[in-house]
């Protein structure tokens, strides 16, 4: 019973952390793809006001308006990059003054807005720079992703797993409980049954449950009391028959028709005598006695050789021998019973 105890608590456990780890990790990328989409829409935000402040010293070729432009980009929380192209691709300011002058790439070729994309860490957002409607340039920004969003999905990750952790130790003696108001009745009803096996027959266990376990202790209950019937009825008649007799009533099938059988036997008659003088100067309690102490000699008498007792009338016994026991000597039995009943009652 420990055993099923053990590995209920242990299956409880388990499936109280996975059920943790699998709600953490949903959590988590849920919370990482939306703090990634609201990153994405202020850099596309950022990139198209960098974009638009930087139109007129495009037209102007101001180099120096420009890099003053990109040096305040540079105060954005995450921003690891930041360069305005001219209509050629050249680079005319960047946050890396080694990229002056170089020629790169246009990201917004082909499209009127801004547009973004991701390269490892790093998120690239690109938005065109247009005087009406004619591009005359590019404004280009990075944004570094474990910066801006890493911190945030780990302090929430060491939140889930507070949270985690206090649910499992809540499940954990929840579990210990459940187990333990599923496993006691079990207990007790295995305890009953050990008992019962050891001859306790007066056993009993209280139900606690209306479940199945409730049903199965009250049926044990039940067997209990048959057994413990079935016993008072072979206590009282094992006085007066033999055990063979005994053995057929109880185990034979219910139901079965009696059938008559013609057997030779030999029949006995003992009585007490002179009881009816015996009897005038006693008490009523005291013939009793003596009635009881007599029967119970002549009965054990019988049943040793084999006899069955047929009824008691009054003082004297009546027995039969040979019938249902077959015997062949069934007459010297009857003999024999009479002379221990003598030597009984004389002892």
């Amino acid at each position: 019973m420990r055993s099923l105890q053990f590995k209920f608590s242990a299956l409880v456990v388990a499936l109280l952390v996975l059920a943790g780890l699998a709600l953490t990790w949903m959590a988590t990328r849920h919370e990482r793809a939306a703090l990634e989409a609201e990153v994405a829409k202020r850099g596309l935000a950022f990139a198209s006001n960098l974009a638009e402040d930087a139109k007129e010293p495009l037209l102007a070729e101001d180099g120096l308006a420009l890099e003053v432009l990109v040096g305040h980009a540079s105060s954005e929380p995450g921003l690891v990059a930041a360069r305005v192209l001219d209509r050629h691709a050249v680079v005319g300011a960047s946050l890396d003054a080694d990229e002056a002058g170089l020629v790169l790439d246009m990201q917004t070729e082909g499209v009127t807005g801004p547009a973004a994309r991701r390269l490892g860490h790093l998120l690239w957002i690109a938005a065109p720079v247009a005087y009406s409607d004619v591009r005359v340039g590019e404004a280009q920004i990075a944004l570094d992703l474990k910066i801006l969003v890493d911190p945030v999905v780990a302090e929430s990750q060491r939140q889930l797993s507070s949270v985690a952790l206090a649910i499992l130790v809540l499940g954990v003696v929840g579990g210990i409980g459940f187990v333990a108001l599923l496993v006691g009745p079990i207990r007790r009803l295995r305890a009953g049954v050990e008992r019962l096996t050891e001859g306790d027959l007066a056993t009993r266990v209280p139900p606690t449950s209306l479940d199945e376990v409730g049903e199965l202790t009250r049926a044990f209950n039940k067997m209990g009391e048959s057994l413990q019937q079935k016993e008072r009825i072979q206590s009282a008649f094992g006085r007066y028959v033999n055990d063979y007799v005994l053995t057929t009533l109880l185990e034979g099938p219910e139901g079965d028709p009696l059938e008559g059988a013609e057997r030779e036997v030999t029949i006995l008659f003992a009585d007490i005598r002179s009881f009816t003088r015996l009897s005038e100067g006693l008490k009523a309690t005291d013939v009793v006695r003596l009635l009881n102490e007599v029967f119970q000699l002549a009965s054990d008498c019988i049943l040793a050789r084999s006899g069955t007792i047929d009824k008691f009338i009054g003082d004297s016994v009546m027995a039969y021998f040979g019938a249902p026991v077959p015997c062949e000597d069934h007459a010297a039995q009857a003999v024999q019973a009479a002379i221990d009943i003598e030597q009984a009652v004389a002892e």
